[in-house]
Order: C-alpha cells, then structure tokens, then sequence
C-alpha cells in the first residue's frame, strides 16, 4: 500500500516506474481473484443497471414528447433524468472500487477503509465537477471564437474544442482521478489534491496505464455494444424525433445500452482500483 508519508517532493524525486510492470500486476491480480473481484461488485453493478436503465427510459421518453410539442417542464425532466442517472451512478462506482478495495488478496493494510465508500464518491463528483466546468468554459471559449473568427478560420474552432476538451479530460484523469482509489483509502482529505501533487513527474507512465486499464476496457465494451445495438435494434428512422420515440419504445435496445453501459463502467472501476495500488506499491517502492 502507499504509504500516507509520502511526500509530493518524495514522489517528484521517484523515477524509472515501469507502466507495463504495472498492467501486468493488476492483470494477474484479475485472473487469480476473478470470483471475488465478481462477488464484491455484483451489487453494486445491479444498482447502478437499474439506475441507468430508468435514466435512458425517462431520458427518451420525455426527448421523444419534446420533440413533438417543446416544454419547458418536459425538458427539465429530462436533464434531471440525467443528471439523477450520473449522480447515482457515481455512488455505483465509488461502492464497487471501495468493494475492490476491501476484497483485493491478503487483506490491504491500509488504515481508513471505514467511510472509504464515502471519500470515494467525494471525490468522483469533484472529478465530475470541475470536469464540467472546465468543459464548459471550453465549449464557450470555442463557441466564441467560431461567431467572431473571420470565416476561413471558424470552421477549425469546433475541432480546437474538441481537441481541448478531450485533452483536459485525459490530464484531469491521469492526474487526478487515477490515483484516486488508493488515496481514498489513505486519506482523509484532499484526494484529487494529493493525486495531483504525486503523479506530478509521471504523467506519461501514468497517462500509459490509464489507457490500458481504464480506457481501453472501457472502449473495448462499448464498441461491442455498438454493435450489437445496431444488428438488433431498428435504426430505420430519418429525424431525432423518431430515433427517440423508437428508442423510449425498445425496450430491449434500452437494457442492451443500459448494460454495455454499466459493463464499462464497472470494468474501468475496477481495473482503476487495482491499477492505482499497483502504481503506488511501485511509486512506494522506487522511493
């Protein structure tokens, strides 16, 4: 486990972490514990599918009767959906890394496990916080800057956006939120804070680590989601409006969305869970 001594100048001073060493620990850790890495997330996975599952129902349905007669009150359902959706499933999220956390082999010796399902979710909406703040000044930095660039120039400013937006949400969660699991079970406070300030200096063997554990299983799931939504449900429809209708009436095509969904979300929880021991037992060990 990291140690909660471990000073931002120590962990500046660390070099040489091996990111692949890293991915191949929290894989052998997969494999040798797949049954009880199961059993401590089934819950948590079953609520967080019943809450994005009544999301999308709700979401669809309400983006359907606004597109055939605009409301105000209809709309505003329909973000609370989400917003509902995204809350929970935080809440999901933190009860199933804070499950990894507690069944990961040998018992870890960390000494703030009590309240840990607590910091957790602190620190996701934090996370999701300043994300959507800083994704919104970006859109409107963009927005800006597409209504008063000469014409030549305004069309690349969509692509700026983009490019910046998924820039800092790569830095936020390779600085911040990676290490987060761990440091939720080691300290009281400050998580997102002390993430920063100890993987300053190993940004690109973090950023490497985070695209195999986090994004990839992630990218993998939803990419056979894709696919099975598109051979099964109907996508014969012209307009948003009957691509929503259609879609709050499938309710097949929801459940396969709500799962792919969950499935990974879960899948990146936990590999980020083990993964961010792994990182620091090595960040520990190089000290």
């Amino acid at each position: 486990m990291i140690s909660t001594t471990l000073s931002s100048r120590q962990a500046a001073e660390v070099r040489g972490i091996r990111p692949w060493r890293v991915v191949r620990q929290t894989l052998d850790v997969v494999v040798a514990n797949a049954k009880v890495l199961i059993r401590s997330i089934r819950l948590a996975a079953l609520l967080m599918f019943a809450t994005v599952l009544s999301s999308l129902k709700i979401y669809f349905t309400c983006l359907a009767s606004y597109w055939q007669q605009p409301s105000v009150r209809t709309a505003s359902i329909a973000v609370s959906s989400v917003v509902v959706g995204v809350v929970l499933s935080a809440l999901a999220v933190a009860i199933a890394s804070s499950n990894v956390t507690r069944a990961m082999p040998g018992g870890p010796a960390v000494p703030q496990l009590r309240g840990l399902e607590a910091r957790m979710f602190a620190a996701i909406l934090r996370l999701l916080a300043i994300g959507a703040v800083g994704l919104a000044f970006i859109g409107a930095c963009a927005a800006f800057a597409g209504a008063h660039l000469p014409s030549g120039l305004a069309r690349y400013s969509a692509w700026c956006g983009w490019s910046v937006a998924l820039l800092f949400v790569a830095v936020m969660s390779v600085r911040c939120g990676f290490l987060a699991p761990v440091l939720a079970a080691t300290e009281r406070r400050s998580v997102l804070r002390r993430g920063w300030s100890l993987s300053s200096g190993h940004g690109l063997s973090i950023a490497i680590v985070w695209l195999v554990l986090t994004v990839l299983p992630a990218l993998v799931l939803q990419v056979l989601g894709e696919i099975f939504i598109l051979r099964f449900a109907d996508a014969s429809f012209t307009t948003l409006a009957q691509g929503a209708e259609r879609l709050a009436a499938d309710n097949l095509a929801l459940v396969a969305i709500a799962f792919f969904l969950v499935a990974a979300a879960v899948a990146s929880s936990v590999m980020t869970t083990l993964g961010s021991f792994a990182l620091a037992r090595d960040l520990v060990r190089r000290t």
